[in-house]
């Protein structure tokens, strides 16, 4: 036995793709590339039994095969070096499936933009599905040559098939029972993505065909996803069924599928209609506090919401018994957009309760933390910074949960904290308090973990250094600058990442 490899011609018959039929030029090119080399140009499909283990695979599924031109050597045309050739043939390779690649995506793109054409919805919508589906029966089995024609849908409980829509049918078969899948064998074939032509009535009795007939059509009615029922076409005499009428059959049940589709998605409009509206106004009440900032002697503040849509779980509040104090606060909650807004509504709602009674913000969170687990059982948890403000300079300062403190002062800024236990997980909770007196000109930062925590396109964090480049480059002795500053650099630096976590911040300058 020989164990060195076997060479074979490099024109040796093989098997490889037609050439290019619905592009004319690249046909065009395929015979002008003969017609200058004296080769045929053909291109065949690598196989993963190809690629030898170890070697980087390529990027194309298809190479590149040169064959000897017979009828360019009848025409006297001299053959290139075939290296050149091959080249030559490879360059144009990259061009064809380029070529075809943007013809998919346009294809596509197109497809999309047919997908978006608004869903116009009237009062009588609902009323004439009925008679919508008679029609399309009725035509579907004047053009297909039978007498009558009948929609059967699937029960999604009991697997039954129940007449829903049907043409020239006795209508006394509304008022039958549905049929069992077990004796209905045309019906499971179909189901199954097999079309069922009957030209008998022998084959109808066989097949437990839902009508007498002499001969019937039965096909699958199929979503995007999921099997609906079955579609029937009955004829009185017994005819052959050819392949061309099972394919328009197969069509007129797809115009079925997208006919009942529609209605279940004018349903939902309608439906959800009223819903948007009150999600609207919601979520005008779930961004912050809507009152402008209090005007202190010795402070100025400043703070913004974000949220991804319009409704989030993040929020910012303040309150200001006196013009020498306030209490300032920001927080979210976890949860879906719907269950987090109405946690972080109920715990702001807390807050401004809470902070009537005392002046220590490790007691208001103590309180809001009792409040959020009798409410929720333990299902919320809430991450929250609650600071409070008296005097000239003295800040007395609380945390739960992850948010981001910082002190920025003209030489610098630090973080203040680090990540505490958050609300909602027990129902007693006792967070540290902290009291530091503030500099002239400093600025306290309370913002959420979705500012500290926001990435970019390319996966990077903003972190504290974004909060801090944001705060030099706009340093000023007014709060509202610097919080505008900041959720300008947080915009940009989020702009192309598809996701944006929710967001608040409030800063205290004093």
């Amino acid at each position: 036995m020989n164990d060195q490899l076997k060479l074979f011609a490099a024109d040796i018959n093989t098997s490889t793709l037609t050439e290019p039929r619905e592009l004319t030029a690249l046909r065009q090119i395929h015979q002008a590339f003969t017609a200058a080399t004296g080769w045929e140009l053909r291109t065949e499909l690598v196989d993963d039994f190809d690629v030898l283990p170890g070697f980087p695979r390529g990027e194309s599924a298809q190479r590149v095969r040169l064959s000897a031109s017979v009828e360019a050597d009848r025409a006297g045309v001299p053959r290139v070096d075939r290296p050149r050739a091959h080249q030559l043939g490879v360059a144009i390779q990259g061009l064809t499936g380029e070529l075809r690649e943007t013809i998919r995506a346009l294809r596509r793109r197109e497809a999309e933009l047919a997908a978006g054409v608004p869903v116009a919805t009237h009062r009588d919508e609902r009323e004439h599905l009925a008679a919508r589906l008679t029609s399309i029966l009725k035509d579907s089995a004047a053009i297909l040559g039978f007498r009558s024609a009948a929609a059967y849908l699937l029960d999604g409980d009991t697997m039954q098939l129940k007449l829903r829509a049907y043409w020239n049918v006795p209508r006394s078969r509304l008022l039958a029972p549905p049929r069992s899948l077990e004796s209905s064998a045309a019906d499971v074939e179909a189901l199954s993505d097999v079309a069922v032509a009957i030209d008998s009535e022998a084959q109808a009795s066989a097949w437990r065909a839902p009508e007498p007939c002499g001969a019937a059509i039965c096909v699958r009615i199929v979503s995007s996803t999921m099997p609906l029922g079955t579609l029937w076409f009955f004829g009185r005499r017994p005819r052959p069924i050819r392949p061309r009428q099972l394919a328009l059959a197969r069509v007129i049940a797809g115009r079925i599928a997208a006919e009942l589709e529609r209605e279940v998605l004018l349903a939902e409009t309608q439906s959800l209609a009223g819903l948007r509206s009150q999600l609207q106004e919601a979520a005008t009440s779930t961004i912050g506090d809507q009152r402008p900032a209090p005007q202190l002697e010795n402070w100025s503040l400043a703070g913004w919401t974000r949220h991804e849509a319009s409704i989030g779980a993040a929020f910012h509040a303040w309150h200001a018994p006196r013009d020498t104090g306030a209490w300032c606060a920001v927080g979210e909650c976890n949860g879906r957009r719907v269950a987090g807004a109405l946690r972080t509504a109920a715990l702001a709602a807390s807050l401004q309760s809470l902070w009537r009674q005392t002046e220590s913000p490790s007691i208001v969170l103590g309180h809001a933390n009792a409040q959020l687990f009798q409410r929720d059982a333990g299902d919320a948890v809430a991450t929250i910074a609650a600071a409070r403000l008296s005097g000239e300079d003295e800040v007395r300062l609380s945390v739960a949960g992850d948010p981001a403190v910082l002190l920025a002062t003209e030489n610098g800024a630090k973080e203040l904290v680090d990540i505490e236990q958050p609300l909602g997980m027990s129902g007693r909770l006792r967070p540290r308090e902290r009291k530091f007196r503030m500099p002239r000109g400093a600025a306290l930062i309370l913002t959420t973990s979705g500012v500290r925590d926001a990435l970019d396109d390319r996966g990077r964090l903003f972190g504290p250094r974004g909060i801090v480049r944001a705060m030099r480059s706009a340093w000023s002795s007014k709060a509202q600058v610097l919080a505008d500053a900041l959720r300008e650099h947080l915009d940009a630096h989020t702009r192309d990442h598809a996701i944006a976590d929710c967001a608040a911040t409030i800063i205290c300058r004093r």
